[in-house]
């Protein structure tokens, strides 16, 4: 999770992406993902995927996604008003609480946001 390439504004279009498909469906699909964010063209081209592969590794970390073909949110009570940036923030910090069950480069992650 350290060294993904993803930026805010794709995270929480991913994100809402998912919570609305898991509130009407239960889950989406990577494929439909895949469809809904990449030109069909790029479909073909292989490579094309890791921005938004990065993206869902990025979100399962922080808990806020579930799931590995299929992807649902973790988070069914979301409040839509609170900022994603907040949202993300929350998330991370209540990692904290969890940190003996995290990967050693999770938990590192987690002490250099502390410390900073």
């Amino acid at each position: 999770m350290l060294f993904l390439t993803v930026y805010g504004p794709e995270l929480e279009s991913l994100f809402y992406y998912i919570y609305k498909y898991t509130q009407g469906e239960g889950s989406v699909s990577r494929e439909r993902l895949y469809s809904a964010y990449l030109p069909q063209t790029a479909l073909a081209h292989k490579g094309q995927t890791k921005n938004i592969e990065d993206a869902i590794h990025y979100l399962k970390a922080a808990r806020l996604i579930g799931g590995d073909k299929a992807y649902f949110c973790m988070q069914p009570n979301v409040d839509m008003r609170m900022p994603f940036a907040a949202l993300l923030l929350r998330q991370f910090r209540q990692l904290e609480h969890v940190s003996t069950q995290l990967p050693l480069l999770d938990l590192l992650y987690i002490t250099l946001l502390e410390q900073l």
